[in-house]
């Protein structure tokens, strides 16, 4: 399933994600822009039209801040009064699962989702699609 020689919470200090899709996803390659675009939810399908479904960790976690910061270029509690104008418009932000396995367990099951891991715990049944180096 998922490799972890170290938590998710000490990898996410170490300076690389892996965005990662499951391994019966379309989603082939991403860029930075197209992450950015995705996960502010301002593009919601690929170039290709493919759906895509980006995966967020918890507000508080080191996982979702150096993302956030590498990425998407402010904190997310920055993003508080973005993430309210936009669900005043009908824009949902990006899901959020709290843990490696359950990241792991909807990606198996959606082929549209993606996620930002630490690189050390991309698993078997998934397929990195950039890395990110913060």
């Amino acid at each position: 399933m998922l490799h972890q020689p170290v938590s998710a919470q000490e990898s996410a200090n170490s300076g690389t994600f892996a965005i990662v899709t499951g391994l019966q996803s379309p989603i082939q390659k991403l860029t930075a822009d197209d992450l950015r675009e995705l996960y502010l939810r301002r593009r919601r399908l690929l170039p290709d039209g493919t759906r895509a479904v980006p995966i967020n960790w918890p507000v508080g976690s080191s996982e979702r801040r150096a993302f956030s910061l590498a990425v998407l270029g402010r904190p997310p509690e920055a993003l508080a009064r973005y993430w309210d104008r936009m669900f005043f418009e009908g824009v949902m932000p990006p899901i959020v699962l709290g843990s490696l396995d359950a990241i792991a367990r909807y990606l198996e099951r959606d082929p549209s989702a993606l996620a930002y891991l630490p690189e050390t715990a991309v698993g078997d049944s998934m397929r990195v699609v950039a890395i990110i180096e913060f």
